[in-house]
């Protein structure tokens, strides 16, 4: 649940702001959660374990602190999971829709994040949450978890009546030589056309117009310099 647990901690820090910066609609938010969630509260201290520090004072300490131990799950459990973490996701994005939840390489995800996800997804009383995946298409094939969540999704949006109103893909090629060279006078500020050329030729060779690692090795060389690349 690593990425699940990376965004509601973003979640969590805003809701804290709030508890400083404007009392009263932290208070009003706090106590929509109270209701929503009850005495379910303890199933996500292991998933939100800072929304202990966004309620604490407010929710009773018994429910706060009951126990839900992951490793002991059933099939029963994981769904009282997942509708619980559903509650809590309605809560939020009434709040501040458009909830924008974004999931980085989706790839890497195990079937208990992807189950989780889909279960959100599948929410008809949740109209305020976007949810916005990224993945390395060359690292999925037909055989791999993702893609049947994504024909799963795909297929859920086209049913009659679906909670999901739609799917876009976008795909996002490599950079060209070019791409790269204009990016790299951008960044460095430079107008020397022989020396740009020069510098996107090996970094486009390096990263094949990869984004992720023309960043990487371009940090590399202003660290290293580019003797030692």
């Amino acid at each position: 649940y690593s990425g699940i647990k990376n965004a509601c901690l973003q979640i969590c820090g805003e809701l804290l702001y709030l508890k400083t910066h404007d009392s009263e609609r932290s208070t009003a938010i706090n106590s929509e959660i109270i209701k929503a969630l009850g005495s379910e509260l303890g199933l996500l201290n292991d998933l939100v374990p800072e929304l202990q520090d966004v309620l604490s004072g407010v929710a009773e300490q018994e429910i706060l602190s009951a126990e839900w131990t992951p490793s002991r799950v059933t099939q029963s459990s994981t769904t009282m999971l997942h509708n619980t973490f559903r509650r809590f996701i309605r809560c939020i994005a009434s709040n501040f829709a458009p909830l924008v939840m974004t999931l980085d390489d989706l790839h890497r995800a195990d079937g208990d994040s992807l189950e989780l996800v889909e279960a959100l997804l599948s929410d008809s009383e949740n109209s305020g949450l976007i949810v916005v995946g990224t993945f390395r298409s060359e690292e999925v094939d037909e055989a791999h978890i993702l893609d049947g969540f994504i024909k799963r999704v795909k297929a859920m949006s086209t049913t009659k009546d679906s909670p999901l109103s739609h799917v876009t893909d976008m795909f996002l090629d490599n950079f060209s030589e070019d791409q790269v060279k204009h990016i790299l006078m951008v960044l460095l500020n430079m107008d020397d056309q022989e020396k740009i050329a020069k510098l996107a030729s090996i970094c486009h060779k390096r990263t094949l117009g990869n984004m992720f690692h023309l960043d990487c090795f371009m940090r590399k060389l202003r660290r290293d310099g580019p003797n030692e690349t």
